[in-house]
């Protein structure tokens, strides 16, 4: 059985017999063999050479990071034309002054102008409407509406308002949202109100970048800044250092060397017609004469999206500094937001928040820097309990923990 299984296996049975070498035929072999490998290493050499440079380039296009190209642009430093400084003639400067008129004509189709409806009574308590007119700027474009970024004290009282847009369009319009800290206001006009030559016509601004603005730079004020919609003006930034206090927020500010009265309003744009800042006189008000100052639209881009969102913004009522961590340590002070002074009957005023006192905790959210805070306070609603936690110097000049409560409200 073993053997029949054997032979299924197996299934031809050869016998070998071994063969005596030749060694004078396997030396000759073996030379030829030698004499090829010479050769084959020779071509590989002298084409790998060739195809280095080459084969190297594709490898490292695949694996290009920041640092590699920055030492490359050491190595190759780009050649840079030095021009002749040349001073400007006065058809220089009326060029440039035309190339920026053009922007600010550009800008037309997305300014509009607003007359505001109000109620009013005479000497004998009788009632009549009165009407006061601005600028707005069409800064959003919606599927149903278009949204229109104006002047709270332009429309917060009105009964009634309209809206004349750029090829003398006139359409109603509400308010979205106001916020009466910085004198924003948003409002909406139903696009199935407008014409279709007008929706043709008209457009939203681009937004711009405001964060890389610096002192020289060129800018384009349209809307009202000399008191009539769609006037222009043209002039340089001066300064993008600057900061104002308000109530629960603090903003940087562009200064211009353009002079504009205390009616005007509108916005700021760089040359490429793009929106940068909103004109406020939140820095000298009451003035009939001043330099144009903006906010950066960078800065209000979150007020602004609220604010068109139809939500209110949380007020909590106190002007403040950050507590930075190298103020903490020169001046032995906690982290935090450090209370200048507190709003009459705010919110803060209610809930028995002093100047002095520096909140660390707001609902159980650390609180050690001024965009913490901001974050915190905007993540709560109008009418909203929020339990609030301070350092506030006490006895033996040592600062304590004092809790409270505060009832978030709306700035009217």
């Amino acid at each position: 059985m073993d053997d029949k299984k054997t032979n299924d296996y197996r299934f031809v049975n050869e016998t070998t017999k071994k063969i005596p070498p030749n060694w004078k035929q396997f030396g000759t072999k073996l030379g030829i063999v030698v004499f090829f490998a010479a050769v084959f290493g020779a071509v590989a050499c002298l084409v790998f050479s060739l195809l280095k440079p080459a084969v190297e380039g594709r490898i490292m296009k695949h694996n290009i990071s920041l640092d590699d190209s920055s030492q490359e642009a050491e190595e190759e430093p780009e050649q840079i034309v030095i021009q002749e400084n040349k001073e400007m003639t006065l058809e220089d400067y009326e060029q440039l002054e035309n190339q920026l008129y053009s922007v600010g004509k550009d800008a037309r189709k997305s300014v509009v102008e607003i007359v505001s409806v109000t109620s009013e009574k005479d000497w004998f308590d009788s009632d009549y409407e009165s009407s006061g007119q601005g600028a707005g700027i069409i800064v959003a474009d919606t599927a149903n509406e278009y949204l229109i970024l104006t002047e709270r004290n332009l429309v917060s009282e009105a009964k009634k308002l309209q809206v004349q847009f750029y090829g003398d369009h006139v359409a109603s319009a509400r308010i979205k949202a106001f916020d009466a800290n910085t004198g924003i206001a948003v409002l909406s006009v139903d696009k199935r109100e407008l014409e279709s030559d007008t929706l043709k016509q008209i457009t939203a601004l681009k937004i711009g970048s405001s964060s890389a603005l610096v002192s020289g730079d060129l800018a384009v004020a349209v809307g009202s800044p000399q008191g009539d919609a769609g006037s222009v003006l043209t002039g340089r930034i001066t300064s993008v250092n600057k900061r104002i206090s308000t109530s629960d927020i603090n903003f940087k500010v562009l200064t211009t060397d353009m002079e504009i009265p205390s009616t005007a309003g509108g916005v700021l744009l760089n040359t490429k017609g793009e929106l940068i800042g909103l004109i406020t006189h939140l820095y000298n008000p009451g003035e009939s004469r001043t330099q144009l100052m903006a906010l950066p639209f960078s800065e209000i881009t979150e007020l602004v999206e609220k604010l068109s969102n139809g939500k209110s913004i949380p007020y909590l009522g106190i002007r403040f500094s950050e507590v930075t961590q190298q103020i903490s340590g020169d001046y032995d002070l906690p982290e935090g937001i450090y209370i200048k002074s507190v709003d009459l009957d705010s919110p803060a005023m209610t809930a028995g928040l002093q100047a002095g006192d520096i909140l660390v905790e707001m609902n159980g959210q650390e609180i050690l820097t001024e965009s913490a805070f901001t974050k915190a306070l905007w993540e709560t609603k109008e009418d909203q309990e929020v339990k609030l936690i301070v350092k506030r110097l006490g006895s033996g000049n040592a600062y304590q923990s004092v809790s409270c409560e505060a009832v978030i409200g709306r700035m009217k």
